[in-house]
């Protein structure tokens, strides 16, 4: 039975406090969102991602034209010596792939789940990052609030202006993207060299000559296939900042949320703002 209501049902408040009912809600706000999923979870966790079926389902919503948007924190996510956690790294990437919109914003550590403009969930579940594992040892006792109805519109509307008002300057970074590399005349004319060079090493030394020729072979035999790699292309630009303003262009209006920052962060995109 779905644990929550269909998007026309009555308002409704309810408090739920069990790893299950939180996986649940989570996994019925993505694969019953007709217009727009927000999520701001400060903590981002590969294993927990994986465990929900996460990267799926968005991927699903996606394909129904349902823009997921997702808010993460930047130094939570980091090690002490300021590298992004391998798990973070992972996750945020899964996210990306998926066809989410990330956004890092500096100091936020509240637990948001949105669903169009009719449902909003808040508590202490960290929606992208909790362990899966009930009774582990990194599990926790969580409570959160869910409230349905119309007018849950207002408060999606604060919460989305609030998250634009972080302000700052903002970095793009784009999905990995896998690149080939094949080798040039000029690297067999090198290979080529070598050879003939082998073949002098071995008039002079059998042995040294031997080990030189499996050198230049393996180097050749490189050069033959064709190579892969990925690579990460980073950008700066300006993040759009509302200055305290109420911007006509983030309001929620006949079921529609602008989300911020749409202008600059295009599908796909990880954002990160860091506070002036």
């Amino acid at each position: 039975m779905n644990q929550l209501q269909s998007n026309t049902a009555a308002s409704s408040v309810r408090r739920i406090h069990t790893l299950e009912e939180h996986r649940s809600v989570l996994r019925s706000v993505l694969t019953s969102a007709k217009d727009r999923v927000l999520i701001v979870s400060p903590f981002v966790s590969n294993s927990a991602l994986t465990a929900d079926n996460i990267p799926s389902l968005i991927t699903s919503a996606v394909g129904r034209n349902v823009q997921v948007a997702i808010y993460i924190d930047d130094l939570l996510n980091r090690e002490a010596d300021g590298t992004l956690k391998k798990s973070a790294e992972a996750g945020i990437s899964s996210l990306i792939n998926a066809g989410a919109k990330v956004t890092v914003v500096g100091g936020i550590h509240n637990k948001t789940l949105a669903r169009d403009t009719n449902l909003i969930a808040e508590g202490s579940f960290n929606w992208l990052s909790a362990v899966r594992t009930a009774g582990g040892t990194h599990q926790r006792e969580e409570r959160t609030m869910i409230v349905e109805g119309d007018e849950v519109a207002s408060m999606i509307e604060k919460e989305l202006l609030g998250l634009a008002k972080q302000g700052g300057s903002v970095q793009t970074m784009q999905p990995e993207e896998t690149k080939t590399w094949n080798a040039s005349a000029g690297h067999w004319i090198f290979a080529v060299t070598l050879l003939i060079i082998a073949g002098f090493i071995l008039a002079a030394s059998v042995v040294a000559g031997l080990v030189a020729l499996c050198v230049v072979f393996k180097y050749m035999y490189f050069l033959s296939e064709t190579q892969t790699y990925t690579v990460k292309q980073v950008s700066f630009s300006e993040a759009p900042s509302t200055d305290g303003e109420d911007d006509e262009s983030l309001r929620v209006m006949d079921a529609d949320i602008k989300l911020p920052c749409d202008a600059r962060m295009t599908a796909g995109y990880i954002g990160m703002f860091s506070q002036k």
